[in-house]
């Protein structure tokens, strides 16, 4: 069981981390590859990095819960 969570932490961590970095990137492979000639304004971007921090910080919650489960 502490492996899945430390599995899910790292994969979380991953994506946002990669999310807080590379908005436009993750913008892309979500929605931008349904419109032809489009960019994402500042506001979705914006919103990418949240979202990218709260997984992150989701990630690290469930690293410290495994370590102390552990």
């Amino acid at each position: 069981m502490i492996e899945l969570l430390v599995l899910l932490a790292l994969i979380l961590l991953g994506f946002g981390f990669a999310m807080m970095l590379f908005p436009k990137i993750a913008w892309r492979s979500a929605e931008g590859w349904k419109f032809a000639n489009a960019e994402p304004s500042q506001a979705v971007l914006s919103m990418y990095r949240v979202f990218g921090f709260l997984c992150a910080s989701g990630g690290c919650v469930l690293l410290w819960y495994a370590s102390v489960q552990g």
